[in-house]
């Protein structure tokens, strides 16, 4: 292994339903890697693991490294911690706040302190959210909100699961 992000021989099933099987992923620093498939393929299923979320109680079996560092067992937020972002499609957002006030309202972890954004980063890296500083999320494109949901921790993930990266 020698990614940033590897995946060996990840399992995942739902009872005894399996939704992966001997799934292997590689990830490098300052790659971006698009999973494609059908519905139903595994996409959302794969995604999840990584970040170490679910709804329902997944067994989860293989290999997941981050930088080095195991994830196994490793509950979502302190992964989030380690450097894992999962972004659900156009959902992280607070409608009735604005752009600004969605970007302000978060705080990264203290040991994240030396890799904050400043919002002006942020409005350098999405020009089109500067644009939108004082409108209401609600009235926001799927796309536009997606940068907000990316950005809203204002620090830098160093894996970002987008889950639907492309939305409105």
């Amino acid at each position: 292994m020698s990614g940033l992000l590897e995946v060996r021989d990840l399992r995942v099933r739902y009872g005894h339903t399996p939704a992966l099987r001997d799934v292997e992923l590689t990830v490098g620093k300052g790659e971006l890697v698009t999973v494609a498939g059908a519905n139903g393929a595994g996409k959302s299923t794969l995604v999840n693991a990584v970040a170490g979320w679910s709804r329902a109680a997944p067994v989860v079996t293989g290999q997941i490294r981050l930088g080095g560092h195991d994830l196994t067992g490793i509950p979502a937020h302190r992964r989030a911690a380690l450097g894992v972002a999962l972004v659900p499609e156009g959902k992280g957002v607070f409608e009735a706040l604005t752009v600004e006030e969605n970007l302000r309202l978060v705080t990264p972890p203290k040991a994240a302190a030396g890799r904050r954004f400043r919002i002006e980063d942020i409005y350098r890296l999405f020009g089109q959210l500067g644009e939108r500083a004082v409108a209401r999320c609600s009235t926001l494109s799927g796309g536009e909100r997606q940068m907000v949901a990316l950005v809203g921790p204002c620090e830098p993930p160093d894996i970002a699961d987008l889950g639907r990266a492309v939305v409105g």
